[in-house]
């Protein structure tokens, strides 16, 4: 094990056709969590091209799982190009897996934003306490006060809820040139499908690569969420992302506050909503 690793950090290690995932003896109840959480989904999604990888067994912290041989969808990102099959588009492959997997638990119901609302003030208050440090604090406040002002636009309005990934970037999905598989699926709370959706189109929009969320957002097709709904979260999940950018950036999270900030600037949206807003989910 890595003696600068962070805590609860796991060890992969490749033993011929195996994935072997090794945690720090202090995590053991993580992996547990992880495992069980795991092989459920891919017993859930274990037909067709979206889908989970088992797990063949987990003890001592330790989960072994079978090895997928392909490439993570960051790295066909970056090796797309304009003439590349549109149906391997890496956005086109994540929007699809992470359709299937929302499937699963979605759930529709009227938009309530107080949580939101109550959200934002907390972390203005961590910052002006001396909690946290968010980058250019005034601008931040200001920016805030607009996302929360639109919030009773977005009351009762169509919305969905889900269990999330939490973690939902392209380097956590593979593909092995038939099927998609999703990895890191431990959580089990449910949450704003839409956070999943944009945290890929973050990805997919400072990543090097030649196509942008569209064709993910395509994929997905959520036609069921409200306007106001979708443009209040999005503004949310931007200061989520502003709000937890370092003192000292690194250039991945620099360029991801920079389509933050933008998008709170300007009102152009990380992601555009599919047409169709209002129809149910098929």
């Amino acid at each position: 094990m890595r003696p600068d690793a962070a805590p609860g950090q796991a060890q992969l290690f490749r033993a011929g056709t195996l994935l072997v995932k090794v945690y720090s003896p202090d995590a053991a109840d993580r992996a547990l969590r992880q495992a069980t959480r795991q092989q459920a989904l891919a017993e859930a999604m274990g037909q067709g091209r979206h889908r989970v990888p088992p797990v063949l067994s987990c003890a001592d912290a330790t989960l072994v799982m079978p090895w997928i041989d392909g490439a993570d969808l960051a790295t066909l990102h970056a090796a797309a190009s304009d003439t590349s099959d549109p149906g391997n588009d890496p956005g086109t492959l994540a929007g699809h897996w992470l359709a299937a997997f929302h499937g699963l638990t979605r759930r529709r119901f009227p938009f309530r934003p107080a949580g939101h609302v109550n959200w934002l003030d907390r972390l203005i208050q961590q910052a002006q306490a001396g909690d946290r440090a968010i980058p250019d604090l005034p601008a931040f406040i200001d920016a805030v006060r607009h996302t929360q002002a639109m919030a009773g636009g977005a009351r009762k309005q169509k919305a969905t809820r889900a269990v999330t990934h939490r973690d939902m970037t392209l380097s956590n999905l593979l593909h092995d040139g038939h099927v998609t598989w999703g990895i890191d699926v431990e959580n089990t709370r449910e949450d704003e499908p839409l956070r999943d959706l944009f945290t890929l189109a973050l990805d997919l929009s400072t990543l090097p690569g030649p196509h942008g969320p569209d064709p993910l957002v395509a994929a997905y097709a959520d036609t069921h969420t409200a306007p106001p709904v979708h443009a209040f979260l999005q503004r949310c999940f931007c200061h989520w992302v502003w709000a937890n950018t370092p003192s000292v950036p690194s250039r991945r999270h620099a360029a991801r506050l920079a389509v933050a900030r933008s998008h709170l600037d300007t009102g152009q949206p990380v992601f555009t909503q599919s047409p169709g807003t209002g129809a149910p989910f098929a």
